[in-house]
């Protein structure tokens, strides 16, 4: 089991190939369920435990089946195991990294800290995320370096767009509160889970980091505005229209 983990945390390093790992199921099953249990203990602090669970279930069940369908193209299903069971629990040593930041969101959240920190730390995990994907396809698929980057890219946002359609059609209310005014502070960790992370750490979450970049995500400190004689002023006194 040691030896495994360790296996998993090389890989996760870019260091280890899917082609190390034991090609039996029993490591497939191992590496899911530490990919699902982490995604699950992280995405709960944010979306809570019933959403939590229902996105690791369809991201992790997504990520299989774009895995199998793929190998059957390329009459390739004997690598599957490898392959999945080395993205599963490399995602889920991704996981680790990427619970500090995860157990501080509710904090950073209620007191209104900036939150440069936790943007930077969500792009630097889901550039990891994204380099273990194409990682794994270079070496299951034996591809060069730039196509395995495209691929991972283009599955990476084709499976978020995917599993948030099906979220927003099971659990409307669920979609709808991801992107409410209240929940934008914690919007931008969301980045890496789905980390997947392929699971993990996140890929619903990659529609989600293209917004990082936005306004919504920003808190930003209301300016007070005073209504006098007709007219409407705000503190800087760049902007005052009169009122007819």
């Amino acid at each position: 089991m040691n030896d495994l983990l360790g296996q998993y945390v090389r890989i996760a390093l870019l260091q280890g190939k899917p082609q190390d790992l034991p090609g039996d199921s029993r490591q497939l099953r191992i590496g899911v369920a530490l990919s699902f249990v982490m995604y699950v203990l992280l995405e709960s602090q944010v979306s809570g435990l019933a959403l939590g669970v229902a996105t690791a279930l369809l991201d992790i069940g997504l990520s299989a089946l774009t895995m199998w369908l793929a190998l059957v193209a390329w009459n390739r299903t004997e690598r599957f195991n490898q392959a999945f069971g080395a993205l599963s629990g490399a995602s889920a040593v991704i996981a680790v990294a990427a619970a500090p930041m995860f157990l501080m969101l509710p904090a950073v959240a209620e007191e209104g800290q900036r939150l440069s920190p936790v943007i930077g730390y969500s792009f630097f995990l889901m550039v990891w995320s994204l380099s273990l994907l194409g990682f794994v396809i270079r070496h299951t698929f034996t591809v060069s370096m730039p196509i395995s980057v495209i691929a991972a890219v283009v599955v990476f946002v084709l499976l978020t767009n995917i599993q948030y359609s099906l979220l927003a059609w099971l659990r409307p209310e669920a979609a709808e509160s991801q992107v409410s005014d209240v929940d934008a502070e914690v919007f931008p960790a969301r980045a890496v889970s789905e980390s997947a992370f392929m699971s993990a750490t996140g890929r619903k979450s990659v529609a989600e980091a293209l917004l990082l970049v936005t306004d919504d995500n920003i808190r930003c400190p209301e300016i007070p505005v005073e209504v006098s004689s007709g007219n409407v002023t705000g503190v800087s006194g760049a902007t005052e229209a009169g009122l007819v």
